[in-house]
């Protein structure tokens, strides 16, 4: 069974419910996506309009029971949408034959008319009017309000401190504008490589119905600080990363981040080497992580980076989806942590001493701690214990 809304405005995303009963539970217990076929015309056989993947989210039923859940691309123009769903599930071979089963619904083949959307044309707008530091892409997305997809846009230039876009809004209230200023563009449908400069959100917007309403947004700088300690000893180090963006991106959309790693310098915003770390959210513009960098190899210096990264969707002509994910990857500046291996430990004064009751011994006892090269380490943790007779030990070093 096909589940969609029977009217949306040409600039809405469509929701997408795809329900399969399968008794046989050849393409249920298999199945984790579908098919979705759209067409602004009517199609006359199965499978005849457009081919979008529906993989978003499926939930379970039961054992032989699915739904498939997903959100179609905003249409952009009036006009009547015609749908069909497909689920599908593994092949299998028989009497030297491979087969695919799958299901239409509706299915022309049986005689069912394709499901229909009304696309109602759109008057009304928000322009966006921005202001950053210099930057070679913006990305903007509106979304609260009414909407059940966010609506994005990129806009792209050279040295740009300002700039603005109108996009196309269904009237309502409680919409929310955000904006992210990169400082590189990266190529078709690539990711990972645009470092964000800043980021700003203006919430609380309302469109009237036959109206253009202007917005301004102004971009703050958005900040990646790593903290690392100066040395680590025989052990990987222990980083904190605290995150700040005005445009709220961090705290709550789909996000990766970590720590990126490397025994030379970064000369650039590096891309691998690191895999994603929980985060904790201390504001709606702030966010913090902890991770434990990965343990080096060899004495020297580790060199740590810290990244972010949110995957920046929009809608193509060909009413597909394309994941951007550079709109936020900005790395931090480098800092150093010293990776040492503790090599010998000899006392520098104080040992074998002996006092009366209550009294303290002469010299404070004392120890240097080298590595390899002989080079002193700094905290490393000694113990020092009383021999024989009872008391304690303070003032150590």
């Amino acid at each position: 069974m096909l589940t969609t809304p029977t009217t949306v405005t040409a600039a809405q995303g469509i929701p997408f419910a795809l329900a399969l009963k399968d008794p046989s539970e050849f393409i249920a217990v298999a199945s984790y996506c579908g098919t979705a076929y759209t067409s602004m015309t009517p199609f006359t056989t199965d499978a005849g309009g457009t081919a979008v993947n529906i993989c978003k989210a499926y939930t379970r039923v039961t054992r032989d029971s699915l739904t498939m859940l997903d959100t179609l691309a905003a249409q952009g123009a009036a006009g009547t949408l015609y749908l069909q769903g497909r689920s599908y599930g593994g092949s299998f071979t028989a009497g030297g034959l491979t087969v695919s089963p799958s299901v239409y619904a509706p299915s022309l083949a049986r005689g069912e008319a394709l499901k229909t959307v009304s696309v109602t044309a759109l008057t009304s707008a928000i322009t966006v009017s921005i202001t950053s530091p210099a930057a070679r892409r913006y990305y903007v997305s509106i979304d609260s309000g009414g909407l059940v997809n966010p609506i994005n846009q990129i806009i792209n230039g050279s040295g740009m401190t300002s700039g603005t876009v109108t996009i196309p809004t269904p009237p309502g209230a409680g919409y929310r504008v955000r904006i992210a200023a990169a400082d590189s563009v990266p190529g078709a449908y690539s990711s990972f490589t645009s470092g964000v400069l800043a980021s700003g959100v203006t919430s609380g917007v309302t469109v009237l119905a036959g109206a253009t309403t202007p917005v301004s947004v102004a971009a703050t700088a958005f900040t990646a600080v790593t903290s690392a300690p100066a040395t680590a000893v025989n052990k990987s180090p222990h980083v904190t990363v605290t995150m700040t963006d005005a445009g709220r991106w961090l705290s709550e959309y789909s996000h990766c981040s970590g720590v990126l790693t490397s025994a030379t310098k970064f000369t650039a915003v590096a891309t691998s080497s690191s895999t994603c770390t929980s985060q904790q959210i201390v504001s709606s513009t702030v966010s913090k992580i902890v991770f434990d960098a990965p343990a080096p190899t060899a004495v020297g210096s580790l060199y740590v980076e810290s990244y972010t990264y949110h995957q920046f969707r929009t809608a193509e002509s060909d009413g597909g989806f394309y994941f951007f994910a550079p709109a936020l990857y900005r790395g931090a500046a480098n800092d150093s942590v010293r990776i040492v291996t503790p090599t010998a430990i000899a006392v520098n004064a104080g040992n074998a001493q002996s006092a009366s009751v209550a009294s303290a011994v002469s010299v404070n006892p004392s120890v240097r701690v080298t590595d390899a090269t002989g080079t002193p380490v700094a905290g490393v943790t000694v113990t020092f214990a009383v021999a024989t007779g009872a008391g304690s030990i303070t003032g150590a070093t």
